[in-house]
């Protein structure tokens, strides 16, 4: 049962994205959202099965999906156990935006950060926007 819902979760999590703009676009997570630490974010947002199960933040679960042997998992129904075990191996990670777009769901777009490092860059791009609008 396990298996089957988060195969669906898989499912709605591909029609979701909007690849529409290609390969190296911003992918657009056009589902559920839930809030970050600062109330102004919002990360595209997936269940793994029905109410009341963990939620997945759509970035974070693309980049697991690219760390995953799915040929394997798909034969034994073992996705589910990878993900867990791939998520607990990042556990002190940010599944980062170096595109800086919380929406956005393309692995290419998509690096394992430390939280620290996240953060120290994301005020240096803001600063850096910063100086460009008011040059």
């Amino acid at each position: 049962k396990a298996a089957a819902s988060i195969d669906a979760a898989l499912t709605r999590l591909e029609a979701k994205l909007d690849k529409s703009g290609g390969p190296d676009a911003c992918w657009p997570f056009k589902g559920a959202q839930s809030r970050g630490s600062r109330r102004e974010t919002t990360y595209g947002s997936i269940a793994e099965g029905p109410a009341g199960s963990k939620r997945w933040r759509v970035n974070r679960l693309v980049l697991l999906l690219e760390e995953i042997p799915l040929e394997v998992c798909w034969a034994e129904g073992e996705l589910l156990r990878w993900l867990k075990l791939a998520d607990s191996q990042h556990d002190l990670e940010d599944a980062a935006h170096p595109c800086d777009w919380s929406q956005c769901g393309n692995p290419r777009h998509l690096q394992w950060k430390s939280h620290r490092m996240n953060v120290q860059e994301q005020a240096q791009r803001r600063r850096q926007a910063r100086r460009e609008v008011t040059a």
